[in-house]
């Protein structure tokens, strides 16, 4: 589910699938989607504030310079059991390096 200012919408699985899958950052292999890409098949096009929920109800606040492609990416990808896992790789001088992680991703929302 995608809870907008302007209302919610759900990204059904098979809509998800069907967008080209993308590298994670500093890696070749195509394994899963950016968080923008996937508010930008959802037809969100403008975030300030994001709040990412998983099944077990934690969360992950992403503000702005969490979103800057230039320094941090929200990166989903499905694990074995068909849910998606969030991890964020920030930018550290010549890598990427993977943080925030969130299992079972249920809900994104956003704040601003």
């Amino acid at each position: 589910a995608i809870k907008t200012p302007k209302g919610e919408s759900v990204l059904e699985g098979s809509k998800l699938l069907a967008v080209p899958r993308e590298a994670p950052p500093g890696e070749k292999d195509p394994k899963g989607w950016t968080l923008a890409t996937l508010l930008k098949t959802a037809g969100v096009d403008h975030y300030e504030k994001v709040l990412l929920t998983d099944a077990a109800g934690l969360n992950l606040t992403l503000e702005k310079q969490d979103l800057d492609p230039a320094t941090s990416i929200p990166f989903m990808k499905l694990n074995r059991q068909g849910t998606l896992r969030v991890k964020i790789y920030k930018k550290q001088k010549d890598s990427w390096q993977a943080s925030g992680d969130l299992r079972g991703l249920v809900r994104v929302e956003i704040l601003e």
